[in-house]
């Protein structure tokens, strides 16, 4: 309700004791409600009759002057007047015209009910008969000129300049020189004395002296005729007798009388005090039904109006009502160290203890009880899930595969930013972050969120209280006599309070993973000693697998920005907090190096799931396996984004962002090593070990959802997969990593592209050499046996008819290799059939060279033979190949050849490519061939 606003008196003059209308707004919802009614500055609230919220009967107090009239309600607080009530407190004299009503029953004024006026003016002391009217408005400004002044003769505080003022504002001065005058001459006469009064009044005196003696004759002449004893002496015995005969008579009415006028006074005294008297009861009652603000209300008018009472009955229940105030406080103090409490509860609790003036600090008490109740509570939840630990069978807590080679659960991370508000993970979230393997988390990672969920929950709402107690805003509004010394080494203590619910955590925390750390502390410095013997005893978790599973570190880590997050919110000291920073980030640490180890082995495992399944894809043909890199290393990324590295949240781990480009790194050529095993491994053991992967998996639904591989390629063909991956990924995914690296925030991203780029080169290098050893092999052993087959001579040989079948032979052998790498990727082409083609060309000049002569005929045999090869591979020919040729041709310079024979030479080499012209067309590298080739170089 808003606060009461007075808009009206009626009247709005009047003297003490004057029963007046108040009219306005929300003056209160009922008698109740209203707490203070201040009429010129006084309480007036226990003579108020309230009517409704929007008038109140009120009796006027013993007040004099102008003020406002002020409510004070329970529901609007403290209201505001907008008029002015005047109280005139000057004797009135019964003829005198007021503008104002005069209450004929004062009760503030007994002697003016007593005194008898006379019905004639007042003399006035200066013998002039000249008197004005007294004028309402003129009688204001003489209140505010003489507050402390009255015109009345009879009053101690009389002023004469107010009088003057008053009475004579338009007398001349000649006439006040008359009167002070004769105000001169009455003092001089009562300065003369009894002396001068009897002679002045001599024949009065007289007079009084002789009736007095006849009276006297009279008395003894009545005395003498009477028949014995003296007249009064009669009269007094039959005065007697009738008292005593009345006596008789009336006894019974009379005590009856008395008793009844002792019961009425005391029903009198009950009903005027009826609020002291039924006040216990009425606490009792009130306390039962939760009312407190009534119970001090109450409380504190009673001592307001009875403190200083001197009659034993008020005291005697004064007493009994501070008995039953100080069992109040009791409650109160009990209630009020009842935790876990809301904050809006602990406040009223201490203003309530605080307005009863209870002993001591209830508001610093209140904070040193939630402190050690908040300790206790943390020391609780360690023996609870030590308890657990240590009496729960081992299936409790599901450990991870023996098998080396197994994969480890995998994380289900939520959108980017989910864990950017404190709220982020509740506690009642854990069966959605661990599915269906929530009744096997660990016993450390359930410790670490029930207490993460203990500290968010309790030390906010200490702090909260703390501050309203340091600020002043606790007791706001609350009369500054009631109010208690703060504290002043408060905040200093506080703060050391926070600090030891920190350092527990944080030490708490270190010790469910870091065993050793509770040794650290023990031998540490005197404080680390103090912390060690905080925590108490603590036996290390039995799980130490812990580290073979990556989906419990990052949860314990959010679980640790969620607190830091809560508790930075506060105004607390960055050293405060520095402890749980310090766990975070340790696990931080832990938690990263785990997630890479953990990818690091499902990437290098990734060979035992490559299905030889070739794929179209940008820049080439690939398998599901450089995919599957592409996600598990984004996967990784966003792991370390969301759980360890997130920016956004508090814990700013400096080291561990520059140590993330290393295990970038290390998880980029973690699939160059998974390439080397396919491209070492021999083709039996690679077929065997597929083979296995493929009984054992109905389909890859861990790591790419595949079908059951049918077909197993060739080791040639599996060396051209290798070395197609690698360029794929040499190419497009290791540069698409880098850019996805650097573009959530983490340095180093072209650092590392280039050492994969590396390794992936180096992988494909050593592909490409097993490869051309593959198939040079038999092309090589075809030449070296066909070019002397037959028992060829070029010494003694017959003139050349064209190129002899092992060229034809070999020729369709490097058709075969151009369409087995074809098949697989086209940018390969151009660079196998150019190594090939190095080789052919030594092998040739080296037997050539071995040849001791060449006769005519065997030197344009030899020279047909390599202008066939080469015009057929010319697309290929490179340094090497151009080297080896021209050597194997100046061989055959010393032999003169003619020109008959050189035209013959060039008609054997076009016959030889008209008759061959189909597998020599597999040799023109096509236009898309060509460009895919002049990219990857």
């Amino acid at each position: 309700m808003p606060p009461p606003n007075v808009t009206g008196l009626s009247p709005r003059e009047g003297r003490p004791g004057r029963t007046i209308t108040i009219r306005g707004e929300y003056l209160g919802n009922d008698a109740k409600d209203i707490l203070s009614i201040m009429i010129i500055g006084y309480e007036c609230v226990h003579f108020a009759e309230f009517q409704s919220s929007s008038k109140v009967l009120c009796r006027v107090g013993p007040v004099q002057g102008e003020g406002e009239v002020v409510i004070t309600t329970r529901s609007g607080g403290k209201g505001s007047c907008t008029v002015t009530f005047r109280c005139d407190t000057s004797n009135i004299d019964p003829m005198e015209e007021l503008s104002i009503w005069v209450d004929e029953d004062d009760p503030y004024d007994e002697k003016v009910k007593k005194k008898v006026f006379a019905l004639q003016k007042e003399v006035d002391p200066l013998g002039i008969r000249q008197t004005f009217p007294r004028v309402p408005s003129a009688g204001r400004q003489l209140d505010q000129l003489y507050p402390d002044g009255s015109s009345d003769l009879m009053r101690e505080n009389f002023n004469p300049a107010r009088f003057l003022i008053e009475r004579h504002r338009e007398t001349h001065f000649q006439e006040l020189q008359k009167g002070l005058d004769h105000l001169k001459l009455m003092n001089m006469q009562l300065s003369v004395g009894p002396k001068a009064l009897v002679k002045n009044n001599l024949e009065t005196f007289i007079e009084c002296h002789d009736t007095l003696t006849a009276m006297h004759q009279l008395l003894l002449r009545n005395e003498s005729m009477s028949e014995g004893g003296s007249l009064t002496e009669k009269l007094e015995f039959i005065l007697k007798d009738t008292v005593k005969c009345a006596e008789e008579l009336f006894h019974d009415v009379l005590s009856r009388k008395d008793r009844a006028d002792k019961m009425r006074n005391a029903l009198n005294i009950m009903q005027r005090f009826r609020f002291l008297f039924s006040l216990p009861r009425n606490i009792e009652k009130n306390i039962k039904n939760g009312e407190y603000e009534i119970v001090i209300n109450d409380y504190e008018r009673a001592k307001s109006l009875f403190a200083d009472t001197e009659v034993q009955v008020f005291k005697k229940v004064l007493m009994e009502v501070e008995s039953l105030v100080q069992g109040f406080r009791g409650q109160l103090v009990k209630k009020l160290q009842e935790l876990p409490s809301t904050l809006d509860e602990q406040k009223r609790l201490i203003r309530y203890l605080l307005e009863l003036h209870a002993e001591g600090d209830p508001a610093w008490k209140c904070i040193q009880h939630q402190h050690e109740w908040l300790l206790k509570l943390i020391q609780s939840c360690k023996t609870d899930y030590q308890h657990v630990e240590n009496t729960a069978p081992s299936s409790v807590v599901a450990p991870p595969s023996e098998d080396v080679t197994a994969c480890p659960p995998q994380i289900n991370l939520p959108a980017e930013g989910a864990f950017s508000t404190v709220t982020d993970v509740s506690f009642q979230d854990r069966a959605g972050y661990f599915g269906k393997d929530e009744a096997k988390a660990p016993q450390q990672v359930l410790f670490v969120e029930e207490l993460s969920a203990l500290v968010i929950e309790s030390v906010p709402d200490l702090w909260r209280l703390a501050q309203a107690y340091f600020s002043g805003s606790l007791v706001q509004g609350m009369d500054s006599s009631k109010l208690k010394m703060r504290n002043p080494q408060g905040e200093k203590k506080f703060q050391a309070m926070i600090s030891e619910i920190t350092n527990l955590y944080s030490d708490l925390i270190h010790a469910s993973f870091f065993p050793a750390y509770l040794k650290e502390l023990a031998e540490g410095s005197k404080h680390m000693k103090d912390r060690r013997e905080a925590i108490g005893a603590f036996e290390p978790f039995e799980d130490c697998r812990l580290e073979r599973s990556s989906a419990w570190l990052p949860f314990c880590v959010r679980q640790i920005r969620t607190t830091l997050l809560a508790l930075q919110d506060m105004s607390l000291k960055v050293e405060v907090l520095a402890c749980i920073a310090s766990a975070g980030n340790t696990l931080q640490m832990h938690c990263a190096n785990i997630l890479t180890e953990h990818t690091v082995l499902d990437i290098r495992k990734l060979h035992s799931r490559e299905n030889w399944k070739v794929e179209t894809d940008e820049g080439g043909c690939i398998t599901s396996l450089p995919i599957l890199f592409e996600n598990r290393v984004m996967d990784w990324v966003l792991s370390l984004k969301e759980v360890v590295l997130d920016s956004s949240a508090s814990l700013s781990n400096k080291a561990l962002e520059v140590q993330s480009t290393q295990l970038f790194i290390r998880v980029l050529c973690a699939f160059a090593a998974c390439l080397n095993n396919l491209a070492i491994a021999d083709s039996s053991a690679v077929s065997d070990e597929v083979a296995v992967v493929s009984t054992n998996f109905s389909a890859f639904s861990v790591l790419g959802g595949h079908d059951i591989i049918e077909d197993i390629p060739s080791q040639a063909k599996q060396l051209l997969i290798v070395m197609s991956n690698c360029s794929h990924c040499h190419d497009v995914v290791v540069a698409r990593l880098a850019n996805f690296f650097e573009g959530r925030g983490y340095p180093g991203g072209s650092e590392a592209k280039l050492a994969a780029q590396e390794a992936l080169k180096e992988v494909d290098d050593k592909a490409f050499s097993r490869y051309i050893d593959l198939k040079s092999q038999p092309i090589l052993v075809r030449l070296q046996e066909g070019i002397f087959s037959g028992g060829f001579d070029f010494a003694e040989c017959a003139r050349p008819k064209g190129v002899r079948p092992y060229l034809q032979d070999m020729l369709l052998e490097l058709v075969r290799v151009h369409l087995e790498v074809f098949s697989i990727s086209s940018s390969l082409v151009a660079r196998v059939l150019t190594a090939l083609l190095d080789m052919i060309s030594e092998t040739i000049f080296t037997l050539l060279d071995d040849v001791q002569e060449f006769s005519a005929n065997g030197a344009l045999q030899a020279k047909l033979e390599i202008l066939a090869l080469e015009q057929s591979l010319s697309a290929y020919k490179s340094q090497d190949s151009l080297s080896h040729l021209k050597k194997a041709k100046d061989l055959l310079s010393s032999t003169e050849i003619g020109a008959d024979d050189q035209m013959a030479l060039l008609d054997l080499v076009m016959e030889f490519r008209q008759r061959n012209l189909l597998q020599l067309l597999c040799f023109v590298p096509t236009r898309s061939g060509r460009n895919s080739a002049k990219g990857k170089r």
